[in-house]
């Protein structure tokens, strides 16, 4: 874990994420900017996907006997967008399967996941990721307050 804050413009940001492999968490009370920052990062790029958190959760759900499948269909991804992940916080086997998920992901991709106090909510999928880069969104942009796994910094 980190123990030092960066903080990044909006624009800083997307150059930092864009390109690079890797777990990216978005962190911001409602309304913040998350999902504006989500699409000016992915619009026009026909290389990006955005879904859902739940969207996710019932993709995998229909594809209970072949976890790979659903990885399978998002990898040829540059960048992969999980909004509202929030809401599956306090499911451990939900939470690890996602930790599995976007970790396989993030070896070809750059996975951006946002929420409303994510770490909070989630602290088993925190635990079981190799690696990742968490920030939290302000009235003056985006602050790294933690990250796990040398590779990402």
């Amino acid at each position: 874990m980190m123990s030092c804050e960066l903080h990044l413009t909006s624009a800083e940001l997307c150059d930092r994420i864009k390109g690079n492999c890797g777990v990216y968490f978005l962190d911001g009370k409602t309304m913040s900017g998350k999902t504006a920052f989500v699409i000016s990062l992915c619009n026009g790029n026909a290389n990006a996907h955005i879904t859902t958190g739940e969207k996710l959760i019932e993709r995998l759900i229909c594809n209970t006997d072949n976890f790979d499948a659903v990885a399978e269909e998002l990898k040829d991804y540059g960048i992969i967008c999980v909004e509202d992940i929030d809401f599956f916080g306090g499911r451990p086997a939900t939470e690890q399967v996602l930790a599995e998920l976007f970790g396989s992901l993030s070896e070809h991709s750059s996975v951006i996941v946002t929420g409303i106090e994510i770490q909070k909510r989630m602290k088993n999928m925190f635990m079981a990721l190799g690696g990742f880069e968490y920030y939290n969104k302000s009235s003056e942009g985006w602050t790294l307050t933690d990250s796990k796994g040398g590779s990402m910094l």
